[in-house]
C-alpha cells in the first residue's frame, strides 16, 4: 500500500503553479488544491477537476507485469512505450506497480471549516473514485486499487 501524506496546511503556501508550458498565479483555492494534490500523488500537474478525474478513471488499469500478444498490444515496441508513458505518472509502489493508495489528511478539519463546499467535492469525488474502481477488477475479483482515507486532524 503507498501511504500518502497531505497537510492541507501546505495549500495556502502555493503561490505559483509551475507547469512544464509556463507558470501561472492560482485564480482560487480549488485552483491550488487540485494542483497540490497532482504533485502529492505524482500525478500530470493540473487545476482542473476534469483533467483530474479523467486521468484518476485511468487509474483502475493495473501495470502490465510482461508482454504478451494476447493482451492485444500491436508490438512489443507499442508495450514498451505505453509502460514507459504509464510510468512518468500514478501511483507506484517499489516495483513500479500501482498499488493501493492510503491518503492520510493532515489538518482536513480546519481546511473543511473554511472551505467547506470544496471540502465536500473532493470528499464525494474520492468516493466516485472507489465507486468507479468496482467496476474493473482482475481476474482474482480483487479491487485494481483501493483508496483509503484517513483523517488525522
Amino acid at each position: 500500500m503507498v501511504e500518502v501524506r497531505i497537510d492541507f496546511d501546505e495549500i495556502d503556501k502555493i503561490r505559483e503553479l509551475n507547469y512544464a508550458y509556463g507558470n501561472r498565479i492560482p485564480e482560487n483555492i480549488k485552483e491550488k488544491m487540485l494542483y497540490f494534490l497532482s504533485l502529492k500523488l505524482n500525478l500530470p500537474l493540473t487545476h482542473n477537476w476534469d483533467t483530474f478525474k479523467e486521468f484518476y478513471q485511468y487509474l483502475h488499469f493495473k501495470e502490465l507485469q510482461e508482454f504478451k500478444p494476447e493482451d492485444g498490444w500491436a508490438s512489443y515496441d507499442e508495450f514498451l512505450m505505453i509502460k514507459e508513458e504509464d510510468n512518468k505518472c500514478g501511483v507506484k509502489n517499489k516495483q513500479g506497480v500501482r498499488d493501493n493508495l492510503k491518503l492520510i489528511f493532515i489538518n482536513f478539519n480546519k481546511f473543511y471549516k473554511e472551505h467547506n463546499e470544496l471540502a465536500n467535492k473532493l470528499l464525494n469525488f474520492i468516493s466516485d473514485v472507489k465507486s468507479e474502481m468496482l467496476n474493473y477488477c482482475d481476474k482474482n475479483n480483487n479491487d485494481f486499487l483501493n483508496i483509503t482515507v484517513v483523517i488525522e486532524s
